[in-house]
């Protein structure tokens, strides 16, 4: 009896250190996947809560900056021709480098889209005939002086710091043939006044009026 108790107590106390250290390794792993769980979750969350913040219109101004690269390479000034600016006594006030634009296509774009031009740029427009005229400024990012010269090169009307991105429309008071497009303050600067006259020529051929 005496044996036998003490292998049953030997046992019993075996016993007891074996589940007491099953149940010490046990805690471990719950609490683990307690706090994988929980990291988890707060992952998942932080996730969908920066999206939620963010939008999908947040995406729209780095794509447009990707844009911006590839359309001022597109539209930087190329000097296609000379226009200059002549008094009444046939004193010449300026002379400007301008692009030429004489097919429709290049008619309808104008200076749309351009941020810089300098001091002593501009478009000139050429139409075939000369008829009443009228411009606006859709698309357009800077503003503008618009002289109309009719088809002796005589100026007829000017507008002055034309709004940008208006669709106001810029009409000439007399019929005209040419428009000069050039920066805001640029007729002020120069003072350039109806009753001047305009020539021009092409960098390949001159073409006075």
């Amino acid at each position: 009896m005496k044996n036998g108790f003490n292998f049953s107590l030997m046992s019993n106390k075996q016993n007891k250190k074996h589940k007491s250290k099953k149940g010490l390794k046990a805690k471990p792993k719950i609490n683990q996947r307690l706090i994988y769980l929980i990291f988890g979750i707060a992952v998942v969350a932080a996730f969908l809560i920066s999206q939620f913040l963010s939008g999908p219109g947040q995406k729209e101004p780095s794509g447009r900056e990707a844009e911006n690269p590839e359309r001022s390479s597109v539209f930087d000034f190329r000097k296609e021709g000379e226009v200059w600016f002549i008094d009444a006594d046939g004193e010449l006030k300026v002379e400007i480098d301008v692009e030429i634009a004489d097919d429709p296509g290049e008619i309808a774009l104008g200076l749309m889209y351009r941020d810089d031009l300098k001091s002593r740029q501009g478009m000139l427009f050429i139409f075939e005939d000369e008829q009443p005229r009228s411009f606006w400024m859709r698309n357009t990012i800077l503003p503008l002086d618009m002289i109309f010269a009719d088809s002796t090169g005589k100026i007829v009307t000017i507008h002055e710091h034309t709004v940008p991105y208006s669709q106001e429309s810029y009409v000439s008071a007399n019929p005209a043939q040419y428009v000069v497009e050039v920066n805001a303050g640029f007729v002020n600067s120069h003072d350039i006044k109806i009753g001047d006259e305009i020539e021009w020529e092409r960098d390949t051929e001159k073409q006075t009026n």
